[in-house]
């Protein structure tokens, strides 16, 4: 989960530059969580409904996920952007 904690600053790049690749590596990035050896961040978090039995169970790793996650349904006005993003 780790790893994917720089979802935000690409949301942020690609807001301050416009840039599509940054956006583009954003979207990677979530769909990466539920790939078959992903973390599941999405998967687990519908089916158990509480981020500690998510993946690894680190709150702030978890947390710059999830901020991460809003800021591409801001920039892109996708409110499901997990799966449509």
């Amino acid at each position: 989960m780790a790893a994917t904690s720089v979802l935000e600053p690409m949301v942020v790049l690609y807001r301050f530059t416009g840039e599509p690749k940054y956006l583009e590596f954003a979207r990677y990035i979530v769909k990466s969580w539920d790939e078959p050896n992903g973390p599941k961040i999405i998967a687990t978090l519908l089916k158990e409904k509480q981020v500690n039995k998510t993946a690894n169970g680190k709150a702030y790793e978890m947390l710059s996920n999830l901020v991460g996650l809003c800021e591409l349904a801001r920039a892109t006005g996708i409110g499901r952007c997990w799966s449509r993003c």
